[in-house]
């Protein structure tokens, strides 16, 4: 199976929320137009959008007049954008930050792996000189992929069956930036079954700008600890890693010929 084949098998919806026009917008529209439903959401009222990525603004897409789908955070975002659409089209939701890169046919490899290993929830791993709030999820160049019991907000993945489980969870009102749904997801796909994966085989790049620099006036942390009062969560120290998939060694040896 070639990794475009791969790829345009599978029902994918990109949700991306942007804090500004620039090369990385470019990069992610490359990354997710030609291979998924691609929806874009400005963060901010008079954020410029460029021309390539007009068609995939959500309120274009959705038919819906433009005050009523304002700019809005990254998780209202995604919430709005579900409001519109049936699970039942796609077969996973990805929703990554604005600010990250992508290697080549990243899309194409990220998938064939979750699906090959029944990874319900999960997310690439980070580049090891990528700005990151949770160890876990560094990259790990020796593997292909870990079993984990944590998958963060910054480019989670969703399997249709898990979306559709982990609905609910997605409180923008409380929490618009998503701080806290992670440490539920945990929680809530451990009880569900659901296995959790951080894929090293497609790492990607957090380098442009540290964590929370734009949520400079958001109380995070009020946030999530109004999230937590109702929706149970793992505590930090309990997030692990719990398989791995190592990478094959190539041998270097070689055999002696014959006398």
């Amino acid at each position: 199976r070639t990794e475009r084949s791969m790829a345009s098998r599978h029902g994918v919806l990109a949700v991306c929320s942007f804090v500004q026009s620039d090369a990385l917008l470019t990069h992610t529209i490359d990354t997710f137009a030609s291979d998924a439903d691609l929806y874009l959401v400005p963060v901010q009222p008079g954020v410029p959008v460029p021309e390539m990525a007009e068609p995939y603004l959500a309120s274009r897409k959705l038919g819906l007049a433009p005050e009523l789908f304002e700019p809005c955070k990254k998780w209202r975002s995604v919430e709005r954008v579900l409001d519109h659409l049936s699970l039942e089209r796609y077969d996973y939701m990805i929703a990554p930050d604005d600010d990250l890169e992508f290697p080549p046919a990243f899309l194409s490899r990220f998938l064939g792996l979750l699906e090959a290993y029944d990874i319900a929830l999960g997310q690439p791993a980070l580049t090891a000189d990528s700005f990151h709030s949770w160890p876990i999820c560094v990259q790990q160049p020796d593997t292909v992929l870990r079993f984990t019991n944590f998958v963060e907000v910054m480019t989670p993945c969703f399997r249709r069956d898990a979306l559709r489980h982990l609905r609910g969870t997605l409180r923008s009102d409380i929490s618009p930036m998503g701080y806290g749904f992670d440490l539920h997801w945990a929680y809530a796909c451990r009880d569900a079954g659901f296995q959790m994966g951080i894929v090293d085989d497609t790492p990607i790049s957090h380098r442009v700008r540290p964590v929370g620099r734009h949520y400079a006036g958001d109380d995070l942390h009020g946030q999530g600890y109004a999230y937590g009062r109702i929706h149970p969560r793992i505590l930090a120290h309990e997030i692990c890693e719990v398989g791995r998939i190592p990478r094959p060694t190539i041998s270097t040896s070689h055999p002696h010929p014959p006398a």
